[in-house]
């Protein structure tokens, strides 16, 4: 098992926490709960309401033996828990600076990810897991991030129809964007017909006064979940929007698009 230190800098979870969900199916409430102020040493009634909260963390900032340690003494007493990881700490990853031509993204992501432009998109690829990112970039004329967010949306529905929204549109906040930068996050599941890998796509919609952004995230749905906690923390806390003038679009269905839809480049 990796000490703390290989955990920090292959951003792995190093604490973990137990989160009671109430009482075991057929047990008792009340006897559970005495069991628990016993193990505790708090009152019974102090334990019927942590039961009765549909999540309580009962145990936090522990390493994983431990947590399954006091997993164990809580399923004994009845009780129903889990074991969640806390958030990563990615502060010793190596990074490296990526940033897309004309109007786009400047982001700092591992040093084994690479990049290449094609036609108007721009491209990162993290081939360890198969995670590709993309990125275009217009400019912005009066559109709000959720006017853009609608178009973005309404694109994944037109040529990509096999996938699944699994989150609804969320607001999604860089550490340093302030009020300068905008970005609502929509996030699908799905398989291309005839193959059997389900992919989750990440769409995240960037705004800002002068300038439009759309960057997705494309994975097989088992490495997006393992490389979530990474992709959120790059995403707030190594991704800004750039605003220079933008070059020309060199794809024309993308152009046409844009003029249906009335986004100006």
């Amino acid at each position: 098992m990796p000490n703390s230190v290989d955990q920090a800098a292959a951003g792995l979870p190093s604490r973990y926490r137990v989160i009671a969900r109430g009482a075991k199916p057929g047990q008792d409430a009340m006897q559970v709960a005495a069991r628990l102020a016993a193990l505790f040493q708090r009152s019974v009634q102090q334990m019927h309401t942590l039961l009765a909260a549909p999540s309580a963390i009962v145990k936090k900032g522990i390493d994983l033996d431990s947590a399954q340690q006091f997993t164990r003494a809580l399923e004994q007493c009845g009780c129903a828990c889990h074991i969640e990881a806390e958030a990563p700490d990615f502060s010793a990853l190596p990074l490296k600076r990526f940033a897309s031509p004309g109007i786009g993204i400047v982001l700092n992501a591992p040093q084994g990810w690479c990049d290449n432009v094609d036609g108007h998109v721009y491209q990162l690829f993290d081939i360890a897991s198969g995670s590709h990112l993309a990125a275009i970039g217009v400019a912005n004329t009066s559109l709000t991030v959720h006017d853009w967010n609608e178009l973005r949306l309404r694109k994944v529905a037109e040529e990509m129809p096999w996938l699944s929204q699994v989150k609804r549109p969320y607001r999604l906040e860089g550490e340093n964007w302030g009020m300068r930068v905008q970005g609502v996050a929509t996030e699908y599941q799905g398989a291309l017909p005839g193959v059997d890998d389900v992919s989750h796509y990440m769409v995240l919609s960037l705004w800002t006064r002068q300038a439009l952004v759309c960057l997705t995230i494309h994975a097989p749905a088992a490495a997006f979940k393992a490389q979530e906690a990474l992709f959120r923390w790059l995403l707030q806390t190594q991704l800004s929007v750039q605003e220079q003038p933008p070059g020309p679009v060199r794809d024309d269905a993308m152009a046409r698009w844009l003029k249906y839809n009335k986004v100006e480049v």
